[in-house]
C-alpha cells in the first residue's frame, strides 16, 4: 500500500474527528434531553480493526468510526450516516429534509487494492445534491458531482448542473396539463493515460401538454431541444431536436410518434453531419388481457447510413401476480440485417411485510456478419420489512451472452432480543469476479452500550487477492431504533 495509508492523513483525521464530535454532542443532547417523541436517535460506535489476511489490502485497519443518527423535529428530518470512517477510507453522508425540500452531501474515499491485479487507485468521490420544490411553483435542482481516481490510469470528472421545472393542471385552453424543464451543465474531464483534458456544456429545454380528459381522448405532444458543446480552441457543436406524440386513436390503441434530429459540426471547420430517427409505434389492449405492441423506426447515422427496424410483441398477466411476454425484433440495412427474438417472464408481489420484483428474459439475435448470438438479463428485487426480527433486502441485475456481467447485493438484520446482528454482501460480476460482505455482532452489556464486533472481507476469484479484518469495539444506541 501506499506509504499514506500508513498515518491518518489531514483530510481524514479532520472527518473522523468532526463525525465524532457531532455523534458525540447528538447522543450527550438525547441523554440530557430524555429523548422525545420528536428529537434525537440512532447509533454511534468506535472500533478498532486489524487486518487478518491481505495486509495492505485489508478493507479495513486501524480505529474506526459508524454512525447513524437523526434529529426529527416537525417536517425537518436531519441525518448523518457514516459507515464508517477509518485511516485510509471515508464514507459520509449528511442529509436534510423539510416537506418537499432537499439537502443530500455525500463524501467517499476508498483506498487502492494492491493485491488484485489492475486495480485502479485510490477514489474519492464528492456529491453534493439540493432540491428545492414550491408549493405553487418550479422546481430548482442543484447537483455537484466530483469523482476522482488516483494512479497512473487515473481519472478525473467533475459535473455541475442546475436544472428547474414544472407542471401546471388545468391552465386552461382546453389543456389538462402543461410541463416545462430546463437545464444547464458543465463537465470537466480529465483522463491521464490517454491525454484527455476536455471540458463540455449543455444546455436544454422543453415542453409537454396534455389535451383530453375523462370523457374524450386524450393526447401528449412534446418538444425537446438540446445544445452540447466541447468547451476549448476546436469547438465541436451538436444540436438535437426531439418531437413526440402520444394519443389515443380508440379506445383500445394508442399511437406513440417521435422524430429526432441531430446536427453535429466538427470544430475543424468540416462540413457539419446530419443524423436522425423517426419512430412509430401503435400499442392495443383489445384483446384483453393480452396486450399487443408494434413499432417500426428508420435511423440515419451521420455518416450518412439508413437502418429500418420493426418489432412486434405480445404480454399477459397470468396467475394474478406473474406476466409473460414476447418479442420480434428485425433490422436492415447497409451495416447489417438482423433477426431477433426475446422471452420475459416477471413477478411482483407486494404485501405488509415484504415486497418482491422479479423479471427473466432470454433470446437472442441472429445477425449476417456475426451469426446467432445469445443473450438475456435476469433483474431481482426482494425486501422483508416491518416489526418482525428480522429485516432485510436482496437486488440484482445480471446479464448473461458473451459474458457474465453484474453485481448482486444482499444485506439483513436481526434483533436477538440479548442484541443484535447485521450482514451484508455483494457479488460483482466481471473479469474478476469478487465477492465483498462484512458481519457485525452486537452483545448489550448494559443499555445503551453494546460491544460489537464485525468481520470485513473481499475476495478476487481467478487468482485474484483476497483480505480479511476484524474489528472490535462499542457501540452507544439511544433514542429508539432507526
Amino acid at each position: 500500500m501506499a506509504t499514506g495509508h500508513s498515518s491518518l492523513g489531514a483530510r481524514q483525521r479532520l472527518s473522523w474527528v468532526l463525525t465524532a464530535a457531532i455523534a458525540l454532542a447528538v447522543g450527550s443532547s438525547a441523554t440530557a434531553q430524555g429523548t422525545p417523541a420528536e428529537g434525537l436517535s440512532g447509533q454511534f460506535g468506535v472500533s478498532y480493526a486489524l487486518p487478518l489476511t491481505g495486509n495492505g489490502g485489508a478493507p479495513l485497519s486501524g480505529p474506526i468510526v459508524r454512525a447513524d443518527l437523526a434529529y426529527r423535529s416537525g417536517d425537518r428530518v436531519v441525518t448523518l450516516r457514516a459507515q464508517p470512517i477509518g485511516r485510509d477510507r471515508l464514507d459520509l453522508g449528511l442529509g436534510l429534509r423539510e416537506r418537499n425540500d432537499l439537502l443530500s452531501v455525500t463524501i467517499g474515499r476508498a483506498p487502492a487494492d494492491d493485491d488484485v491485479p489492475g486495480a485502479r487507485g485510490a477514489r474519492t468521490d464528492l456529491q453534493v445534491l439540493a432540491v428545492r420544490r414550491a408549493d405553487a411553483g418550479p422546481t430548482l435542482q442543484v447537483l455537484l458531482s466530483d469523482q476522482r481516481i488516483a494512479g497512473p490510469q487515473g481519472s478525473a470528472t467533475t459535473i455541475t448542473r442546475l436544472s428547474i421545472s414544472d407542471r401546471l393542471r388545468d391552465p386552461g385552453l382546453d389543456l389538462s396539463s402543461f410541463d416545462w424543464r430546463a437545464s444547464v451543465q458543465l463537465q470537466q474531464s480529465q483522463v491521464a493515460a490517454a491525454g484527455l483534458n476536455r471540458t463540455a456544456g449543455a444546455a436544454s429545454f422543453g415542453v409537454g401538454a396534455a389535451f383530453g380528459g375523462p370523457n374524450r381522448r386524450s393526447w401528449r405532444p412534446t418538444l425537446a431541444f438540446e445544445r452540447t458543446a466541447d468547451l476549448g480552441p476546436a469547438t465541436t457543436e451538436r444540436l438535437r431536436l426531439d418531437l413526440g406524440l402520444t394519443g389515443e386513436l380508440t379506445p383500445s390503441e394508442t399511437l406513440t410518434a417521435r422524430w429526432r434530429w441531430d446536427r453535429e459540426t466538427p470544430g475543424d471547420g468540416a462540413a457539419a453531419r446530419l443524423a436522425g430517427t423517426q419512430r412509430l409505434g401503435v400499442r392495443s389492449t383489445r384483446f384483453t388481457p393480452v396486450r399487443l405492441n408494434i413499432e417500426a423506426d428508420r435511423r440515419i447515422s451521420l455518416a450518412g447510413d439508413v437502418q429500418w427496424g420493426w418489432t412486434a410483441g405480445a404480454e399477459a398477466p397470468f396467475a394474478e401476480r406473474w406476466t409473460f411476454g414476447v418479442t420480434y425484433r428485425g433490422a436492415a440495412g447497409p451495416r447489417a440485417t438482423e433477426h431477433g427474438a426475446r422471452a420475459r417472464l416477471a413477478v411482483q408481489t407486494s404485501s405488509t411485510v415484504a415486497t418482491l420484483r422479479a423479471s427473466l428474459e432470454a433470446g437472442g439475435a441472429w445477425r449476417d456478419d456475426l451469426g446467432w448470438r445469445p443473450d438475456g438479463s435476469l433483474s431481482l428485487s426482494a425486501e422483508r420489512r416491518g416489526d418482525g426480527p428480522f429485516t432485510g433486502n436482496l437486488t440484482g441485475s445480471i446479464r448473461f451472452g458473451e459474458s457474465l456481467t453484474g453485481t448482486v447485493s444482499a444485506e439483513g438484520a436481526a434483533e436477538l432480543g440479548w442484541g443484535d446482528a447485521s450482514a451484508s454482501a455483494e457479488l460483482r460480476l466481471g473479469d474478476p469476479i469478487t465477492l465483498a460482505g462484512g458481519a457485525r455482532l452486537a452483545v448489550n452489556l448494559f443499555e445503551p452500550i453494546a460491544l460489537q464486533i464485525g468481520l470485513d472481507g473481499q475476495h478476487a476469484f481467478g487468482g485474484g487477492g483476497s483480505s480479511l479484518s476484524a474489528d472490535l469495539g462499542l457501540r452507544y444506541r439511544f433514542g429508539g431504533e432507526r
